[in-house]
């Protein structure tokens, strides 16, 4: 279900980060610096710099820098979705707002990037034991969905937790302490919780 191929794809999410760290991975196949399909929100003061890897390729437009946290983000919900559509281009959102266009003329390896691997997905850091990679602060509603770019345009903030759609291919809405590890996609993947802690703490 992960090998997302050079297909369409969305992956989406709402994060709520507390301490900005030097390597901090939102999400990640592989580690650094040939991740298969990753975002990274690397360096301290100004919000750092923000990193999508896909196929071993990294970075994102230094102008657009969606991901980067800066001090005045700290401690509150933003909504994130990256959009494939295949053979045409790659966006990316934060509350609903395109923050990075990226076009093949641009970028063809981005576009082109075939996602290829069956690693393991780890949410909230590169791995285990993968000393300072870890994710300060809460994420929630993480869905992959296969085949779909979800969002072709600026768009209205999700107010209530994710569902699963077509496609989707993992969905972590963790809307309860009984539900804080379990795939609600369908497909029935096994998750670990590592030492994450289930909060209250919602975007909704």
């Amino acid at each position: 279900d992960f090998l997302l191929g050079t297909g369409s794809f969305t992956v989406e999410w709402f994060q709520y980060q507390t301490t900005a760290t030097n390597f901090a991975r939102v999400y990640t196949q592989g580690i650094w610096p040939t991740a298969e399909n990753a975002v990274s929100i690397e360096g301290v003061g100004a919000g750092g710099t923000g990193y999508l890897w896909l196929d071993g390729l990294g970075n994102v437009p230094a102008t657009a820098n969606p991901f980067a946290v800066s001090a005045s983000r700290m401690n509150q919900w933003d909504h994130f979705a990256i959009t494939r559509q295949s053979g045409s281009n790659i966006q990316i959102f934060r509350n609903g707002t395109r923050l990075a266009f990226i076009t093949r003329a641009g970028t063809p390896t981005y576009i082109d990037a075939n996602i290829s691997s069956s690693l393991p997905l780890y949410i909230g850091s590169e791995g285990d034991g993968v000393v300072g990679t870890g994710f300060s602060g809460s994420i929630t509603n993480f869905r992959i969905v296969k085949g779909y770019a979800l969002y072709s345009e600026s768009h209205s903030r999700p107010t209530s937790p994710l569902t699963a759609v077509d496609g989707t291919v993992l969905l972590l809405s963790a809307t309860n302490p009984g539900t804080a590890f379990v795939d609600s996609s369908g497909t029935g993947k096994t998750t670990i919780s590592g030492s994450v802690i289930w909060s209250n703490n919602s975007p909704f």
